[in-house]
């Protein structure tokens, strides 16, 4: 009898030590899935045979209307990763909804920095041909669009930063290493 209570009292506090060092299978599932969408967003910008090398080549080239053509693809690319953001349940998931938030904030920002070159490569065609004032003109045009990319820069590296906070916050709340 006393073995048959020591052996129970053995496994509850098991049980209840497995328990409470588990970490929940939701919330590793979401973690997983935005690492995934990490290497989405790694492939699109840096991927040597993705969009935004792409576009780079042809811009070397002096190729702009591909290089629009690529940019087209490369927002696409980055509006199917923020919609399968959007998508994921975070019901039930501690600082799930903060996590979902802050990295479709995140991609969002990089999608704008690197559309933004749209503005940029239009403007750069636009100055074919042109010469002496006009060039200057389009030169200072140029010097006025990197400034406020630097301002794009520069939301990204804040949203950037706030969701690795979270994901801190998040590994946290749901006792994930």
């Amino acid at each position: 009898m006393k073995r048959t209570t020591i052996w129970m009292s053995f496994c509850t506090a098991c049980l209840l030590i497995s328990l409470v060092s588990c970490e929940p299978r939701k919330a590793i599932t979401l973690k997983e899935t935005i690492a995934q969408k990490e290497r989405v967003a790694y492939k699109i910008l840096l991927d040597k045979n993705g969009p935004e090398s792409k576009k780079l080549d042809l811009l070397v080239k002096e190729d702009y209307p591909g290089a629009l053509a690529l940019l087209n693809e490369e927002e696409q690319a980055f509006n199917g990763l923020i919609s399968s953001l959007d998508s994921l349940s975070v019901d039930d998931i501690k600082q799930g909804s903060a996590l979902k938030k802050a990295a479709i904030d995140y991609y969002a920002a990089l999608k704008e920095l690197y559309t933004y070159d749209r503005i940029q490569i239009a403007h750069q065609d636009s100055l074919s041909g042109l010469k002496g004032e006009a060039l200057y003109a389009g030169q200072q045009k140029i010097l006025e669009l990197n400034k406020q990319k630097q301002l794009l820069f520069d939301k990204v590296f804040e949203k950037e930063s706030v969701f690795h906070k979270e994901q801190e916050s998040f590994n946290t709340a749901n006792n994930i290493k």
